[in-house]
């Protein structure tokens, strides 16, 4: 499996879409996906394997599942809230700015997921191939909708010590200069089993024509983002993923220059100004994003204080929010 790999012949081509359709057709996702039309030009050649986007009317059909497992929430304009002690909830507030850590910062029921999925599913030349980049380059900010779940209280903030900060999103950038750079999504909650028939799709495709056969690895980048295993699913958890990559953060294409005058494609690249920069505190890589950026407004709805806050903390953050119209209340 180590050597570069020919054009597939017609024949080829067919048996590895029959392969394909024929375990879609056994999984969950059926209806999901719909009916599959081949074309011999749906093959890609890459990373010593073939890349099958076979596409329908619906669009791509593993972006389609992952539509399906993790709910988009870039059009949703509803009340995400995210637990923290009281320090951090005032840097927030005053900095007018949401960190997001790095992945390889947060506790390893952020990422165990995401190693599983490299290693099972992403690159089977190397299955541990960029893992580590992954994590160092991918910021992650946790939301829930489950405001009165006690265990966020005594878990997240400091044994009702601390604040649950509402936030609300709008204006998204649907630019894709943009919005290839970050994603806004529910959580999907499994016992790891959610992808398998994929492993039997690269075990009949190689038994049979000795070819790797690699998922669209552009479908795929941000997939592992939002899988966690069934246990955390009390979390009820809206994620929000930026890339801070090169690929992401230097190199996009200008739309306005992918065809010449005559409607001849193109191709340029240019230099974006990204709306942060990553910093190291205590040992942690982060990201400080302004409430006004280039990908969305972020606003503070309401901040709801813990059972034992302090009346001193809480005025401090009446007087910090005075000048924001942001509801500061305490539960009982």
């Amino acid at each position: 499996m180590g050597g570069a790999i020919t054009e597939p012949t017609l024949e080829q081509k067919k048996g590895i879409f029959d392969i394909v359709v024929s375990e879609l057709a056994k999984s969950s996702y059926k209806q999901v996906i719909g009916d599959l039309q081949f074309s011999s030009d749906s093959y890609i050649i890459r990373n010593n394997g073939v890349e099958l986007p076979v596409d329908n009317e619906k669009g791509n059909w593993i972006d389609r599942i992952y539509i399906y497992l993790s709910k988009d929430r870039k059009e949703d304009y509803g009340t995400f809230y995210s637990f923290k002690k009281f320090n951090r909830a005032m840097s927030i507030i005053k900095n007018k700015s949401l960190p997001l850590l790095s992945l390889n910062s947060q506790s390893d029921n952020d990422y165990a997921e995401l190693s599983e999925y490299h290693q099972r599913y992403a690159n089977a030349m190397n299955p541990y191939s960029g893992i580590e980049q992954y994590k160092n380059n991918t910021f992650i900010c946790c939301f829930t909708k489950s405001l009165r779940n006690e265990r966020f209280w005594k878990e997240y903030a400091d044994n009702d010590s601390g604040v649950a900060i509402g936030f609300r999103f709008d204006s998204f950038n649907n630019h894709d200069i943009y919005s290839m750079n970050y994603e806004f999504r529910d959580v999907f909650y499994d016992e790891g089993y959610a992808l398998d028939f994929y492993n039997e799709i690269k075990f009949k495709i190689y038994k049979e024509y000795k070819i790797n056969f690699n998922l669209n690895p552009y479908e795929t980048q941000w997939f592992p983002h939002f899988y966690k295993r069934r246990k955390y699913e009390w979390e009820d958890e809206t994620r929000l993923a930026i890339s801070g990559s090169s690929f992401g953060k230097y190199l996009h294409r200008d739309a306005k220059e992918f065809f010449d005058e005559d409607g001849k494609f193109i191709e340029k690249f240019k230099i974006l100004e990204q709306p942060y920069s990553t910093k190291e505190i205590n040992g942690k890589r982060l990201i400080e994003l302004p409430f006004n950026n280039i990908y969305f407004n972020i606003k503070i709805d309401e901040i709801i204080c813990g059972k034992n806050i302090t009346e001193k903390e809480m005025e401090e953050i009446k007087e910090h929010t005075k000048e924001m119209d942001i509801f500061v209340w305490k539960r009982k």
